[in-house]
């Protein structure tokens, strides 16, 4: 499985978040970019690291409660 998904950041979120905290994927079968965000320009997305921050505390507060028994 392998799974490509790029677009929009925030749909991008939602469907990384589906992917790998709701379906177990694992980073190495993914191939993600949320390249644009709706009511930025460019040059402004690219300042903003705002959209990785989210991720990754999003699979911080979820990861652990999948390891527990």
């Amino acid at each position: 499985m392998h799974a490509f998904v790029h677009g929009e950041a925030g749909v991008v979120k939602d469907c990384v978040g589906w992917l790998k905290l709701e379906r177990g994927i694992n980073q190495s079968q993914l191939s993600i970019s949320g390249y644009w965000r709706h009511g930025a320009d460019d040059e402004a997305w690219r300042r903003s690291a705002a959209w990785n921050t989210e991720i990754e505390q999003a699979e911080a507060a979820v990861v652990p409660a999948l390891i527990e028994p």
